[in-house]
């Protein structure tokens, strides 16, 4: 039997650990146009978690985890608050993000921020969070919405 991962816990806290270490990889991957710093992310969230990890993805969920829950990955050089906000609800999972900006941007009706960790790299102030839908728990598992509409209702 699979033992549940704590999202928090057992996969951003490693991510944020490795990624808030001095990287030279994330100064100069910021100078790169269009440098490609969602893979940087990706790569280094797998080296944070090794075994816990499943599968990677290049389309879908870019993380499936033992406990087979999913994660997506969302980096840009600033805090593109539509492109992080767009894979949260096409994907409706746990997301971690990397940026420089404000991330209480990012919440919504329906995003929260979990855990935020703001980080120094060169001259960058850099910030990787986790969001997640607000009718998600924070293990990634869906919960029913106290309004939701009987199945009779919606025939």
């Amino acid at each position: 039997m699979v033992t549940p991962l704590q999202i928090e816990r057992d996969v951003f806290d490693p991510v944020a650990a490795r990624i808030s270490q001095p990287a030279d990889s994330l100064h100069e991957i910021r100078k790169v146009k269009g440098g490609g710093i969602e893979g940087w992310l990706k790569v280094e969230a797998v080296a944070a978690l090794g075994p816990k990890i499943k599968k990677v993805q290049n389309s879908g969920p870019d993380l499936i985890l033992t406990d087979d829950n999913q994660i997506e990955l969302k980096a840009g050089c600033g805090l593109d608050v539509a492109y992080i906000r767009k894979g949260m609800n096409k994907y409706r999972m746990p997301c971690i993000f990397l940026g420089y900006g404000n991330p209480a941007l990012l919440e919504t009706e329906e995003i929260e921020q979990v855990k935020s960790h703001t980080f120094s790299a060169d001259v960058d102030n850099w910030v990787v969070g986790l969001i997640h839908m607000k009718n998600t728990d924070r293990s990634g598992e869906q919960t029913a919405r106290a309004h939701a509409l009987p199945r009779a209702a919606l025939l």
